[in-house]
């Protein structure tokens, strides 16, 4: 999954003020995360698709 999002204003290091708040949201609301992923496919069924 990948999300692209940009608004001004930007921070101190450049990034979008909004679209981290935004992309903070959505993350929250899909319950996603990078280093507690709950929605993995289970290695049998990923296997099973090839």
């Amino acid at each position: 999954l990948g999300i692209a999002a940009f608004a001004p204003p930007l921070d101190g290091a450049g990034n979008s003020v909004k679209a981290q708040k935004a992309l903070a949201r959505i993350a929250a609301r899909l319950d996603l995360g990078v280093f507690h992923p709950t929605h993995c496919i289970p290695a049998s069924a990923e296997a099973a698709t090839v």
